[in-house]
């Protein structure tokens, strides 16, 4: 009797390139570049230094003796001379600026980035943030004006002053130092005498020229398309071309995120009060420093400017609302219809500078 037959299974093939092989190597090709185009810059991204423990290398070469600020809160956030500051920066006319972000074969400028602008007599300028990540101060001149054009990442706050407050003309540079894990700079003078200055404070804090107080000049922290569109004859500083892919990365995206300071402040904001990092506006008169503490993003508000009066200040606010998830909207300060001199910063930081000013106050959902 034979034996029925058996069943012979089928041998197992290894997967190769004509059966399918190659559809597995398009899937980790993609993979790859998935990777490398939107998880590795986050990855990668550089973040501020960690500061020094040692309390008695904390001063970068500077000469501390004199500080009128506590000693123990300045604290060393990079080397000195890591970040360079931009004198004379070069510029195009801001109509170039599509055909420059071409030429660059990437993004340089767009309608949604953030920017500082100033305008003097006929002259306007932006100074994106892209560019000021990498150098928190560019020394300019514009409407015949000297000034510096200050952004501190780590407090997000913005300001711009004039340059010829000690009878001179100095350059700022970096100093590495921190104040509240806000920016110091120092001055770079014929003849030395290097003086730290507080960004948030307005002053000289250290050196000859302490006490010295800072003149604002009128900003605005705005959007580049909405800048363009109010002064379709500005100008744009470009930065260092050496820095041109570094301009691409934003190395403080992570850290705005995290929700608290990096570096130590004291005092601290309250617990029950205002986020750390919620942004205010600060604007001085005769009677001292007003805060207002405005709204991120107006969800849905459409895109009409709104605009925020108090006629007890006589300040209004002018809001450029944008769609949901974008950056702050565009913000100026006025009196009547001229700008005023502001400060704009995360609220843990200008509160720890100036702690006896007033609270600050909330300003409500702008109307059209």
């Amino acid at each position: 009797m034979e034996e029925p037959a058996r069943k012979v299974e089928p041998q197992q093939r290894l997967l190769d390139w004509r059966s399918g092989g190659w559809v597995l190597a398009l899937m980790a090709l993609l993979l790859a570049l998935v990777v490398l185009r939107f998880i590795w810059p986050g990855l990668s991204r550089e973040a501020p230094p960690a500061a020094t423990a040692d309390p008695d290398a904390a001063d970068n070469g500077f000469d501390l003796s004199g500080s009128l600020v506590p000693r123990e809160l300045i604290v060393v956030g990079a080397e000195r001379g890591t970040i360079r500051a931009l004198t004379d920066p070069n510029t195009i006319a801001g109509a170039e600026v599509v055909e420059y972000n071409a030429e660059r074969r990437g993004k340089f400028l767009v309608s949604g980035d953030r920017v500082i602008g100033v305008t003097i007599g006929a002259e306007s300028r932006a100074y994106p943030l892209r560019i000021l990540n990498w150098h928190e101060i560019a020394n300019d001149t514009l409407g015949g004006t000297e000034i510096a054009v200050t952004y501190c990442p780590l407090s997000d706050s913005a300001a711009v002053f004039r340059r010829d407050v000690t009878g001179d003309v100095p350059a700022f540079e970096v100093s590495g130092l921190l104040l509240n894990s806000n920016l110091l700079m120092y001055d770079v003078r014929d003849g030395g005498g290097e003086s730290l200055w507080s960004q948030l404070q307005l002053r000289a804090v250290a050196g000859a020229a302490a006490g010295t107080e800072l003149q604002l000049v009128a900003a605005e922290l705005s959007h580049w398309g909405d800048w363009l569109a109010r002064h379709p004859e500005t100008t744009v500083i470009t930065g260092r071309d050496e820095y041109k892919s570094r301009y691409k990365r934003n190395p403080y995206g992570h850290y705005f995120e995290t929700g608290r300071p990096r570096f130590p402040v004291s005092p601290a904001v309250p617990a029950d009060g205002l986020p750390a990092m919620a942004r205010v506006l600060a604007v001085q008169d005769g009677e001292g420093w007003h805060v207002l503490a405005y709204h991120d993003p107006l969800v849905d508000a459409g895109d009409q400017p709104r605009r925020w009066q108090d006629d007890a200040l006589g300040l209004g606010l002018s809001w450029q609302p944008h769609a949901a998830g974008m950056e702050p909207p565009t913000l100026r300060a006025m009196h009547g219809i001229e700008p005023v001199g502001a400060v704009y910063a995360f609220w843990f930081a200008w509160s720890a500078m100036h702690p006896d000013a007033p609270p600050p106050q909330q300003v409500p959902q702008p109307t059209p």
